[in-house]
């Protein structure tokens, strides 16, 4: 019974995108965060039709300034598109932050490795320029799984069928 539930869900998966005409955005982006300083990741956003609301899921990859350290960052997060005359459409949401750090420590010739995955809530706030299939973005978020300010700039490139304009 489950494998047929199962079934009949990614089925539906299949075919949500097809009859929803979701407006998709993908986007490189770089972040400073206040805790693990310079990172390099990837945006996919996600419009609902019909409404200022966007899915956005990303991936965030740091490069902190101790060798020893790696981390990096997934977060989805919902965002409202502030309803304003013109390209600029400023944007306020949350979401989730999943947070995982690795160190790696040599004691006594022994290297020892640890690691944490932290959850938390992401708060964030920016705007995003369209004009054509090119939007460049720029937010501040608070990610709650790191307990760090980050300031986000990225240029998001239109994959789906365009984001309907909240004019």
């Amino acid at each position: 019974m489950k494998r047929y539930l199962v079934g009949f869900v990614l089925l539906g998966l299949a075919f949500a995108p097809a009859t929803l005409r979701a407006q998709v955005d993908l986007a490189a982006q770089g972040s400073w965060g206040d805790e693990f300083d310079f990172a390099l990741g990837a945006r996919a956003t996600l419009g609902i039709p019909s409404l200022p609301l966007q899915l956005q899921g990303s991936f965030d990859y740091f490069f902190p300034e101790a060798d020893s350290v790696t981390y990096w960052e997934l977060n989805a997060n919902a965002v409202f598109l502030v309803p304003v005359p013109g390209p600029l459409v400023p944007y306020g949401g949350a979401g989730v932050n999943l947070a995982v750090i690795e160190i790696e420590e040599t004691v006594e010739e022994e290297t020892i490795k640890r690691s944490d995955t932290e959850f938390g809530v992401n708060l964030l706030g920016g705007a995003r320029y369209s004009f054509g299939s090119w939007s460049p973005y720029a937010e501040a978020r608070y990610a709650g799984g790191a307990e760090q300010f980050l300031i986000t700039v990225g240029v998001a490139i239109n994959v789906g069928p365009g984001l309907t304009p909240v004019n």
